[in-house]
This record gives structure tokens, sequence and C-alpha cells, in this order.
């Protein structure tokens, strides 16, 4: 018995192996600035895994307020806040919804910076519901034999490899439900940039520099 369930093991452990060792594609974050996410897709957009990231400077006259502001956007757009400070804050928002959530944030300010990355997971996240599949097979090919197991030292050697498989299945159910958040929301961060306005002396050097130019430039 014991012969057969080591050659038994060795099989699914090669079976398992082979599910590893499936190529990934380039999970490189593309930048997408400028790219409108929430209009229609092909249906083989619709299949793919995409996660999107962005990053957004606003220049405001008053930073003031301005976090709040943001915050009510985010909840109406469905979305929730993860990490927020006085001049900015991380949120996430339905991806469906990140342009038109950048397109209102920018309307607090002058934006100086609004850039927007997608990193492609759809191979990664595949590789990942293979690995699942194999692992799930294998242990419930190890119950069976484990129903049928006598000698102790074979029930203790399958019990073992039950609970490797157990802690390999639930870890790609973890990968694969964190894939799945993150396709679902787009993590934004936005950061306000109090506008610099000049003191009395500046404002002199603003006035000269005014009077130069319309002396000496001419459109």
């Amino acid at each position: 018995m014991k012969t057969t369930i080591s050659i038994l093991t060795l099989c699914l452990l090669v079976l398992t192996s082979c599910s590893r060792s499936m190529s990934y594609e380039s999970a490189q974050a593309t930048s997408m600035s400028g790219a409108d996410i929430s209009g229609g897709t092909t249906t083989a957009q619709a299949d793919r895994k995409q996660m999107y990231r962005a990053q957004m400077v606003v220049t405001v006259k008053e930073v003031e307020n301005q976090v709040s502001q943001v915050t009510q956007m985010v909840a109406q757009s469905g979305g929730y806040v993860a990490q927020s400070s006085q001049t900015a804050l991380t949120v996430h928002v339905p991806t469906d919804t990140l342009t038109s959530f950048l397109d209102q944030t920018a309307t607090l300010g002058k934006v100086t910076r609004r850039d927007v990355y997608m990193t492609d997971v759809t191979a990664s996240y595949r590789d990942t519901q293979l690995r699942l599949q194999t692992a799930t097979k294998s242990r419930e090919r190890f119950l069976e034999i484990l129903a049928n197991a006598q000698a102790t030292s074979d029930i203790i050697e399958i019990e073992r490899e039950l609970q490797r498989l157990d802690l390999e299945i639930e870890g790609y159910k973890r990968a694969l439900t964190g894939m799945d958040d993150r396709v679902q929301y787009a993590i934004v961060t936005v950061a306000f940039r109090e506008r610099v306005r000049p003191g009395p002396l500046g404002w002199v050097f603003v006035g000269a520099y005014k009077a130069v130019k319309f002396l000496l430039v001419w459109d």
C-alpha cells in the first residue's frame, strides 16, 4: 500500500508542477494617461483581467476642505478611502467610474499631473485558476485513498499531503480574490498643492517682470 501511495504522490506532484510551469504574459504597467476607460468594451476586453491605478496632483487656492470634498465624491462613486492626510488621500473607486472621478476631481483646481496606468494580469489569473483546479483534484484523490488506507504510516503521509494541499488551495483562493478586487476597483492617489501667492515685495517683482515683458516682447 505504501508503494502505491508513494507512486500516486509522485504523479500528483508532477501534475501540480506542470500547472506551475505555465508561461506568464507580461504584467508590466502600461500608461493610459488621457484614455477613457469607462466606455464600452469588446467581448475580448471584457474577458481580460486589467488593474488600473492613477495619480493626480491638483493645485488649489486653499488646501483646506479639499480632501473632504474628494471623500464625498468617492462615496458617491461607490468607492472608499484607503488612506488620507490633510493634503492627500488614496482611494479605491469602481474601475468603470475612474475617468469620470478623475474629471470631477480636476474641477477642484489646476491639474499639474494626471497619470493612469494599466496592468494586465489575465495570464496570472488564469494560471492561478488552473493551479487551484489541479490542487483541488489532487485533494479529492487523496481523500479517496485515505478512505481505503489501513496502515498508520500511510494515513499519516496522506494527511500530511492533505494539509499541504489545503494551504495551497487557500492561498490560490486568496490570490484570486485579491486580483478580482484590484480589477473591480482602481487605486487613485490625489495630492493637493496650495497655489503660491507672492507677498508685497513679490508683487513688485511681478509688476516689474510684466513691465519688462511689455517693453521687450511683442506678440
